[in-house]
């Protein structure tokens, strides 16, 4: 059976003694939590969960309801509204414990709410920094260079998959030193092609070539063939 459940979202927990400061009662100052986006009514609290632990707890009661009418054995360990109105919840599934969703990391239930807090806690961070050692960011795609005076759709990546046979490669790209990659001149794609900015086309569907054809407009790629491994038996290029 699908649950239906809409679980907590997990928060970084960068200021992590919220969660235990809630639970230990050892902290003292924290900020008055913002206004409920629910104006207190049952259901979804929003981006400020909670005003006050009773906020948590109805919502815990009712992810926990969910869980037993699919048969589950759950209840709810603690339900805590903490700092900036966000709410610390261990919830315990059969014979795991989670922290806000019981679909998420489970922990052994032998640990304290504190120390399972904790735990996530330290885990979220681990995430947010992958390990400590700070994230490195996906390299930016780079594209093949093309006359700035062109059309500048339908960019071609400049490192493409390898190919072996000048029809080989699809989004009507040419097979140019067995890579797949943007034409520059007829002679890069199958015969039969003609190359239109940077992509191969049928020579019976090519409008027009390259601005020159065209100014002071553009020449215009129609778009992909869809469902074909070439991509190109319907595209035609015309001046717009």
């Amino acid at each position: 059976m699908t649950s239906t459940v809409l679980a907590f979202t997990r928060r970084s927990r960068g200021r992590l003694p919220w969660g235990l400061c809630a639970l230990l009662a050892s902290c003292g100052g924290a900020s008055e939590p913002g206004p409920r986006s629910d104006n207190g009514q049952t259901g979804s609290i929003g981006s400020a969960e909670c005003q006050v632990d009773a906020d948590c707890q109805r919502e815990a009661d009712g992810i926990v309801a969910q869980l037993i009418s699919e048969g589950r054995d759950a209840a709810v360990r603690s339900a805590k509204c903490v700092g900036g109105g966000l709410c610390d919840t261990v919830l315990r599934r059969d014979d795991a414990c989670y922290v806000d969703s019981p679909y998420g990391e489970p922990y052994d239930c032998s640990l304290s709410d504190a120390e399972i807090l904790q735990a996530e806690a330290a885990r979220q961070e681990d995430l947010a920094t992958c390990g400590g050692k700070g994230c490195v960011e996906a390299p930016k795609p780079v594209y093949h260079s093309r006359d700035p005076h062109e059309w500048d759709g339908m960019p071609v990546l400049l490192d493409g998959p390898p190919c072996e046979q000048p029809d080989g490669c699809g989004l009507a790209l040419a097979c140019v030193d067995q890579k797949c990659s943007a034409c520059t001149a007829d002679r890069d794609c199958a015969p039969g092609e003609g190359c239109v900015v940077e992509h191969c086309l049928k020579t019976e569907l090519i409008g027009c070539r390259s601005y020159r054809d065209c100014s002071p407009a553009l020449c215009i790629l129609s778009g992909l063939t869809g469902g074909t491994a070439r991509g190109n038996e319907d595209m035609t290029s015309y001046c717009q």
